[in-house]
């Protein structure tokens, strides 16, 4: 619009000129002239001079809830400011289609300032982000210069924080399943020995907060036993198909975290295998929040590259472990404590009991 406005206001002012021969408005011509020659070349400078980035490597954000983005703008440019146009396409990694196409606009000024968008992510995975083109004006808006980027961001979409209710057995032989908890004691008594004690993670059973020393400072503080360090457990994860869609892909982390961080309100230790390319074997652990959100940016990008490996573990290899598969199957051993509904997972999460 102002482009069209310019040079309309050009051509009646030389269409005046012309017809009565007026120096004044000649000259009013030759600044609109000059004008529009500084205001192409300016365009050409603030393309050149304008870089574009993400201030972020991966960031974390959680599943259903609006985030705010942001990409850096720095105008090394000295010729004054002009405005700017962006385009980023946003789609999990893995995911058929060209996914979503953002589009941002701002001022180009001189130094450098940051630009926000909000998105929500429906799905559980990785989400990427990459700038597409910048488009940049003149401060009077009369011409355009385009140019590609090439600057790529992720963010891990993670599961809400859920957690199974799950309950061990007190098998007299497995030191790795014994808690103090289960040996019968009356509540007040301590029938092992306090190792440490520690900060209170999200999790904990409430059972071993150190009352007293949380009522003399301003947080919680829980109890750790003697040997509780050792106890460890296995969860086993199998894909059944070698590509996830985007739909089970998200329903099967969304399970497995809350797997995770049920199991970790009763052990300190969980050790989680699967195979990846040609059948190779591997392992992680994790043993709090952090170790976990770990893993999963892990399994995101093993999910992203597709070609999973379709294998059952030996019932040998089942016993005393869990195994998780991509159907939303979940065992202990061999034996299948409950399929998991894709429809009505969040609501299964939170209401199954499982005592095993």
């Amino acid at each position: 619009m102002k482009r069209a406005l310019f040079w309309a206001l050009f051509a009646a002012a030389y269409y005046l000129a012309a017809m009565y021969r007026s120096q004044p408005l000649m000259a009013f011509c030759l600044g609109m002239l000059l004008l529009a020659v500084a205001s192409f070349v300016q365009s050409r400078l603030l393309r050149k001079g304008l870089s574009v980035t993400f201030p972020h490597g991966l960031q974390t954000v959680v599943l259903g809830d609006p985030q705010r983005f942001s990409v850096q703008i720095a105008n090394a440019c000295p010729f004054g400011a002009g405005h700017c146009s962006l385009t980023i396409r946003a789609a999990y990694a893995g995911q058929a289609g060209p996914g979503d196409t953002i589009r941002l606009k701002g001022m180009a000024e001189p130094g450098e300032k940051q630009l926000y968008f909000s998105l929500s992510a429906p799905y559980c995975g990785l989400l990427l982000f990459r700038l597409d083109r910048l488009a940049v004006w003149d401060g009077l808006s009369l011409f355009c210069a385009k140019k590609a980027l090439a600057a790529e961001a992720e963010a891990a979409v993670l599961p809400p924080w859920e957690s199974l209710s799950i309950t061990l057995p007190c098998p007299a032989e497995d030191a790795n399943l014994f808690m103090p908890e289960q040996t019968g004691a009356p509540l007040s008594e301590e029938p092992y020995e306090i190792r440490q004690l520690r900060e209170y993670r999200m999790g904990d059973r409430d059972r071993f907060i150190h009352w007293n020393l949380s009522a003399r400072t301003d947080g919680l503080w829980m109890k750790e036993f003697e040997g509780q360090r050792d106890r460890s457990l296995a969860i086993l994860l199998v894909w059944e198909e070698e590509t996830l869609p985007l739909v089970q892909q998200s329903s099967f982390f969304r399970l497995f975290s809350a797997l995770l961080y049920g199991l970790l309100q009763i052990v300190p230790r969980l050790s989680v295998f699967w195979r990846e390319e040609e059948g190779r074997p591997v392992w992680d652990e994790a043993t709090d929040e952090d170790g976990c959100r770990r893993l999963l940016v892990k399994l995101y990008r093993l999910a992203a590259r597709g070609n999973l490996p379709r294998y059952l573990p030996a019932p040998e290899e089942r016993q005393d472990a869990f195994l998780l598969d991509t159907g939303l199957g979940l065992y202990w051993g061999e034996r299948l404590l409950h399929r998991f509904s894709p429809d009505e997972l969040e609501q299964e999460i939170r209401e199954k009991r499982f005592l095993l």
